[in-house]
Formats: C-alpha cells, sequence, structure tokens
C-alpha cells in the first residue's frame, strides 16, 4: 500500500471472494514496471485522488465462477492448420458437452468476423500465424471470454501447453449429452455469401462412425493418412473413424 512518497508498507487483507457468475480470481506470475508507477512512488500524481491504477501482468485463474467456465452448449472454436492439439481442442469441447467451432483458416477477415460473431464463440483457440489477424477483430468479438493460443506463449493469451500441464483427468466427467445436441457447428466456405453454419449432432457422428467402421479391438488397423482440414467434414470424419476403429493418424 502507498503510504507517502517513497514508503509503502504491506497490509493483510480479506481473502477475495467470487461474488458474480462472470467473476474469476487471479494470481499475478509477472508484472511489468509502468511509467504511472513511478510518478506515483515519487509522490508525483497527475490527477487528484482517490484514483486508481493498474499493472500489465500475467496471471493464472485460481478460481473462477460458472459463467467464465465451458459449460454444455457453449461454443469452442478453433482457427488454425490440422495438428494434434487442433483433434485435443475438438475431443476436450465434447467431454464438457460443449459446442465445437472449427474455422476455416482460409477464410477472409469479415468472414472470420462474422462466424466467431454469430456463432456466440466462448472460447478461441488460435495457432501463431492467425494471431494478428484476431487481435485486429478482437474489440468486435464481445462473446469471447478466454483466448488460447496453440503454439506458444502470448502475455494477452492462455497458452494450451500450460492449460494441460496444470489439468487433471480425474476430476473430469464427460458432460451428460442428448443425441440431438449440436457437437460440431461446422460452416460453408461462403462461395456465394457469408458462410452458413451447419449444426451436426452428437447423434450424427454416433450413428456414422458406429455404421461405417468396427470399433477398435486391440488387433492391428493400420494407419490414416489426415489430408482434408480440420474445418472440412472430411478432414473431422477422418480422425473420428480412425480414433474409433484404433488406428494411427499421420497429420498433414
Amino acid at each position: 500500500t502507498f503510504i507517502n512518497p517513497g514508503k509503502f508498507e504491506w497490509q493483510d487483507v480479506a481473502a477475495p471472494k467470487l461474488t458474480a457468475d462472470t467473476d474469476a480470481i487471479v494470481k499475478p506470475i509477472a508484472v511489468a514496471r509502468c511509467d504511472l508507477d513511478l510518478y506515483i512512488a515519487a509522490g508525483v500524481v497527475p490527477y487528484p485522488g482517490p484514483f486508481a491504477f493498474g499493472h500489465e501482468a500475467v496471471a493464472e485463474v485460481v478460481d473462477a465462477g460458472p459463467k467464465a467456465n465451458v459449460k454444455p452448449g457453449d461454443r469452442v472454436a478453433t482457427l488454425q492448420t490440422n495438428s494434434n492439439q487442433f483433434i485435443e481442442s475438438y475431443y476436450a469441447t465434447a467431454t464438457l458437452g460443449a459446442t465445437f467451432v472449427p474455422l476455416n483458416y482460409r477464410a477472409k477477415q469479415p468472414e472470420i468476423e462474422y462466424m466467431v460473431t454469430a456463432a456466440d464463440v466462448k472460447v478461441l483457440f488460435i495457432g501463431s500465424r492467425y494471431v494478428d489477424v484476431i487481435k485486429q477483430l478482437q474489440p468486435k468479438f464481445t462473446s469471447v471470454t478466454h483466448y488460447v493460443s496453440m503454439e506458444a506463449r502470448y502475455p494477452d493469451m492462455l497458452y494450451i501447453e500450460d492449460l494441460i500441464d496444470k489439468g487433471s483427468s480425474e476430476d473430469i466427467e464427460d458432460a451428460e449429452v442428448d443425441e440431438s445436441d449440436v457437437s460440431i457447428l461446422m460452416y460453408t466456405s461462403g462461395t456465394t455469401s457469408l458462410p452458413k453454419g451447419v449444426m451436426l449432432t452428437y447423434g450424427d457422428f454416433t450413428n456414422y462412425v458406429v455404421g461405417t467402421v468396427e470399433m477398435a479391438d486391440g488387433t492391428e488397423r493400420g494407419t490414416s493418412l489426415l489430408c482434408a482440414p480440420l474445418y472440412h467434414i472430411a478432414g473431422t470424419a477422418n480422425i473420428m473413424t480412425a480414433i474409433w476403429a484404433g488406428r494411427k493418424i499421420v497429420i498433414l
């Protein structure tokens, strides 16, 4: 606590508590000093009190209200080329009973804006080559509460590998879903107009996969080459049938 120019002291305060569904408690990990901090420490304040100031900081989420977490029916999008993290993000979303939105990485900026806003995306996974585009669109994404980078750390985003390291499979239970609940909201390419969302249900994929391939039984089932993009139904069907059948997947 700032007492007077050049003097600070520690004061005990009550433990923070969540007061709203959208609240979150964060713990600072690293803090950057700014010019305003130096002015305040020297007793030079550019405006009369009372006032507040903040730091640029890296922090981890310690606790979060219900609306800060992914729930069944929430939309989770990924903008990235084919990768193991892309596949992981889909199955993590499905485990939570949420709806996955694979975004076309060839889409133009207005199309990306439309898909994210129309889908009411809550969590957005991003590959490094698309970070600059998303930063430009970020002020328009009022529904997105968490941005997760998939290849490198950025100061204003979560990092997928950190989330995996901190997570525990023992604490996760499969959400209860109905066959009619939407598993993937897949957008068309928008050839003649804006992309159109196609609602594919959990029942759609269950019937397709179970009716197409036999379940893995421990025998050698070969290798599946994933060459179609995962934002396309051909790529999605490839990974689902390969995993169910127990095939190795080679990702292009």
